[in-house]
């Protein structure tokens, strides 16, 4: 892009900010932003639950629980974390 394009989308874009609507720029094209434009995003897909392995040892001896689940996802895809809670009072 020539030194003069950029000066001119520039412009464009500061005085489209301060007259009437929301502007976008796409591939170097000032467009007004209507609201057909925006898009709601849908769920694709779901991430399914993890299994759990038998908790060893069981029963707990020393005070050390090793707790391990299936990975449903590629760790580098999503966040796979879970939170792990302890009940104080033997599940009642």
């Amino acid at each position: 892009m020539k030194k003069k394009e950029k000066w001119i989308i520039i412009l464009v874009l500061i005085v489209g900010s301060f007259g009437m609507g929301t502007f976008v720029m796409s591939t170097f094209n000032v467009q007004p932003l209507t609201i057909t434009d925006v898009s709601t995003p849908t769920l694709a897909t779901t991430v399914p639950a993890p299994t759990l392995d038998p908790i060893i040892p069981n029963p707990n001896i020393d005070g050390i629980v090793i707790v391990r689940w299936t990975r449903t996802v590629q760790f580098d895809m999503f966040r796979n974390g879970y939170e792990v809670y302890r009940s104080t009072n033997n599940g009642a």
